[in-house]
C-alpha cells in the first residue's frame, strides 16, 4: 500500500512539473529575439505575456522610427529641389503628407502650358524622390490669376496640370497614381489687385501622399 502511494505521488509531481514546464508554451517563438527566448528557456521571472508584449512594443517602436526617418528623408530631399516650395499637412488619418508648389513662371512661358527646360529638370528630380517609396499618390492642381475670362483660365489651369502629370508619367510614375485638375482663379492665395499677388496665384500645386507611412 505504501509503495502505491509513493508511486502515485511521484506521478502527480511529474504531471504538474510537465504542465508548468516552459516547453509547454503554445505560442510561436519565431518572432522573439534570442534574449527573449533565453529568458523563457531559463525560467525567468518575466511572464510569457510580458515578454511577448514587450516584443510587440519594440517592433512598433522600430516601425514608427523607420516611418519617421522616411518622412524626414523625403522632406529634406523635396526641399533641396530649386523652384519648389514645400509644406506639409496631416491627412484625415493624421499622417503627414507633402505639398510642393511651383510658380507658373518657373514652369511655363506666358499664357502657355508647354513645360520649359527648367521645369523638366525640376520634375525629373521630383520623380526620383517620389518613386523611392512605392504607391505614392500624386494630385496636381493648376491655378491662375484673375486676368482674362473665367472659362479660359479654367482650361489653362487644367492644361498646365495635365502637362505636369504627363511629364511625371513619362518619367516613371504609374499613370494610375496621378490625377490632375484645374481651378482657374477660384482659389487665390494672394490679392489679385497687385502683380505680386497675381504672380503668387499663378501656380501648380503637387500633393504627394502615401498610405504606407
Amino acid at each position: 500500500m505504501k509503495k502505491k502511494i509513493i508511486i502515485l505521488a511521484a506521478f502527480v509531481i511529474t504531471f504538474f512539473t510537465a504542465c508548468t514546464s516552459t516547453h509547454m508554451i503554445t505560442f510561436s517563438n519565431a518572432e522573439l529575439s534570442d534574449k527573449e527566448k533565453d529568458m523563457i528557456e531559463n525560467n525567468s521571472n518575466y511572464s510569457t505575456a510580458s515578454i511577448v508584449g514587450g516584443s510587440a512594443k519594440l517592433v512598433k517602436e522600430e516601425r514608427d522610427k523607420a516611418i519617421q526617418e522616411k518622412i524626414e528623408a523625403r522632406r529634406n530631399k523635396l526641399k533641396a529641389i530649386d523652384g519648389l516650395s514645400i509644406s506639409s499637412y496631416k491627412d484625415k488619418n493624421g499622417k503627414e503628407q507633402f505639398k510642393a508648389t511651383a510658380q507658373s513662371e518657373i514652369l511655363f512661358k506666358f499664357d502657355s502650358y508647354e513645360l520649359n527646360e527648367e521645369a523638366q529638370k525640376m520634375l525629373s528630380d521630383l520623380c526620383n524622390i517620389i518613386t523611392e517609396i512605392p504607391n505614392t499618390k500624386i494630385k496636381i492642381i493648376g491655378h491662375t490669376d484673375n486676368i482674362g475670362e473665367k472659362q479660359y483660365n479654367i482650361i489653362l489651369s487644367k492644361n498646365r496640370a495635365a502637362a505636369v502629370g504627363n511629364y511625371l508619367r513619362t518619367a516613371g510614375i504609374e499613370t494610375n497614381n496621378i490625377t490632375e485638375d484645374g481651378k482657374g482663379y477660384s482659389e487665390p492665395i494672394a490679392d489679385n489687385t497687385s502683380e505680386a499677388g497675381r504672380a503668387k496665384n499663378r501656380r501648380v500645386e503637387i500633393f504627394i501622399t502615401n498610405d504606407e507611412y
